[in-house]
């Protein structure tokens, strides 16, 4: 494992995929920055794009605290209040930068399966696997949080891995900050102590050693949090996080199931949603807990209707087809009139889920493999979790941040098959 960098083969491979991943990036980059100012701000400001923009222009002109709704966290505003504040409000600059993020992101995917796996192999399928998948150089172009908390969540789990494995205190400390760092860029990561619990819990290590490296990798976990806890508690009297947890159950969720039962649009659910009493709660948390309420309400009365469409957003998460940039020709193929040959894009998504299944297998099955079993339970346990929390929505986008988590697994699954496949081979006579 620590001689991948002592390997002329390995240097030249990891070279190679780092300047073809540079330059297809490139490419998707110059893509989506084309055409006019009209294009440009329909390809990057696209969706929560405009949202999270808007925010940043309030944090340079007004500071943090004014006129920044609860619903957000101040995470990956202030990234892009920063970068407008050193170049200027570009929306080119932004862009580049995410894509900047995303190609360093293949470093620490190729770091974290260096850490727990022995082959030198193994991290570089894994860069590769990142390096390749069109998602990321889609959701690059656009000025959300995905590519920031993919590079921040990535860092945390490379810490929380080497902390592990070297027992060292700064490591998991330095993870547990990160991790927090995260969750202010995506809100709906604060569960992630209660998967780092479990997989204390369930390791090898002494019952007092272990709650003690908990506490130190909560402690430091909270610290970055806590602020804009209190600076919530100020302002409205809850000390939260975010007040949108109930907005998203009752006026997303919720409405999906009413949209189904009742044959109509989801924008016909959503206005219905969000036309009610509740609405005129001025405070955010205090209509976040009334919406919860009411959405429990609804899913108690129609379990059914609700489990039904809940497993339809199950399949939507894990299976969605894969979106690449509308404003991409290649070789004279619209991809927005769908000529390009999606078989090849639901190919790859099918092969990462399969060779994620034999990579687990072949963890679970070797008793050497100890912190990539610890590895497993993370991001399955993650993966259970957001799952769950994107409900009946659905939205692949929710699954996106995770991706490059479980092509670690799937670049264990894939070396161990074609190793197997090249040694049937060699037995022939």
């Amino acid at each position: 494992m620590r001689n991948t960098f002592n390997n002329p083969k390995s240097i030249v491979s990891f070279i190679i995929i780092l300047v073809f991943a540079f330059a297809i990036r490139m490419f998707f980059f110059s893509c989506a920055i084309g055409g006019n100012d009209e294009e440009l701000n329909k390809a990057v400001l696209a969706a929560d794009a405009s949202g999270y923009h808007r925010y940043a222009l309030n944090i340079l002109n007004n500071g943090l605290i004014i006129e920044f709704e609860p619903k957000r966290t101040p995470g990956y505003p202030l990234f892009l209040a920063f970068i407008y504040r050193v170049f200027g409000v570009n929306l080119k600059v932004a862009a580049f930068f995410q894509y900047l993020l995303d190609f360093s992101a293949i470093f620490i995917i190729f770091l974290i399966a260096r850490a727990i796996f022995r082959s030198n192999k193994i991290p570089l399928i894994a860069a590769s696997l990142y390096a390749i998948n069109p998602t990321y150089m889609y959701y690059s172009s656009r000025l959300i949080s995905e590519p920031l908390f993919v590079f921040m969540f990535s860092l945390a789990v490379l810490s929380f891995v080497v902390g592990l494995k070297k027992n060292r205190i700064f490591w998991l400390a330095a993870s547990g900050f990160i991790f927090g760092v995260a969750t202010l860029i995506k809100p709906a990561y604060s569960f992630i102590p209660i998967v780092l619990s479990f997989i204390m819990l369930v390791s090898k290590d002494k019952f007092r050693k272990k709650v003690k490296l908990f506490l130190i990798t909560i402690i430091f976990f909270v610290i970055p949090l806590s602020a804009w806890q209190a600076r919530n508690l100020y302002f409205y009297g809850y000390y939260e996080l975010y007040s949108n947890k109930g907005h998203f159950l009752h006026n997303r969720c919720v409405a999906e199931a009413i949209a189904y039962s009742e044959n109509i649009t989801f924008k016909e659910a959503f206005k219905k949603q969000t036309s009610g009493p509740a609405k005129k709660i001025k405070n955010r948390f205090e209509r976040s807990k009334k919406y919860q309420a009411l959405a429990k309400e609804y899913i108690l009365k129609n379990p059914k209707t609700y489990l039904y469409v809940h497993l339809k957003g199950l399949k939507k998460f894990f299976f969605k087809e894969p979106k690449i940039p509308d404003r991409i020709k290649l070789f004279g193929m619209d991809l927005e009139k769908k000529e390009m040959p999606w078989i090849i894009l639901f190919s790859q998504l099918y092969l990462e889920y399969l060779f994620f299944t034999v990579g687990i297998i072949f963890i679970f099955c070797r008793k050497d493999e100890k912190y990539a079993r610890i590895y497993v339970l993370f991001v399955v346990m993650t993966l259970i979790i957001v799952a769950s929390g994107a409900s009946a929505r659905g939205l692949t986008r929710y699954r996106y941040p995770l991706v490059p988590f479980y092509l670690v697994i799937s670049s264990k699954g894939m070396f161990e098959a074609f190793n197997f496949l090249r040694k049937r081979l060699k037995s022939r006579p």
